[in-house]
């Protein structure tokens, strides 16, 4: 339940160009769930889009050791 309200309120503050919310809700998300590629998508959107290319780039080179390792596959990390 959390997961889906977590997306549905960032994509809101994401619209209200409430950043700082956005990413504060999506490292929470994150905490919860370390796996979830859509909320990892977003947070790295989100460092795109202000600037943070270096924290974007980092996040996802994690991400992706993490996932491979305990998952055993690529995470898809398209943003949508």
């Amino acid at each position: 339940m959390f997961i889906e309200a977590s997306f549905n309120l960032a994509k809101i503050f994401i619209s209200d160009n409430d950043l700082e919310q956005t990413e504060t809700l999506l490292l929470r998300h994150m905490k919860i769930d370390p796996y979830d590629e859509k909320a990892c998508s977003m947070l790295i959107h989100l460092y795109n889009k202000t600037g943070r290319k270096n924290q974007a780039g980092s996040l996802r080179r994690q991400f992706t050791k993490r996932f491979e390792a305990e998952m055993g596959v690529k995470p898809d990390l398209k943003y949508s």
